[in-house]
């Protein structure tokens, strides 16, 4: 079916891309993941980014 460890890893990262950037989910509403992910977000998150700059603890 492949005819290399390259040719495979070459269909997998196509396949990948393909089904976390252009596939529509139903469990999201139809939506892509990407295009659902932006949608919840409120702003930068990813990346070990803060939610809340300001921070969550109460200030004592």
């Amino acid at each position: 079916m492949f005819t290399s460890l390259a040719q495979v890893r070459a269909v997998l990262a196509t396949w990948k891309d393909d089904y976390n950037n252009a596939r529509p989910h139903s469990a999201l509403g139809n939506l892509t993941p990407t295009e659902y992910a932006n949608r919840s977000a409120p702003g930068p998150q990813r990346g070990g980014a803060l939610r809340y700059a300001a921070g969550s603890a109460h200030l004592t």
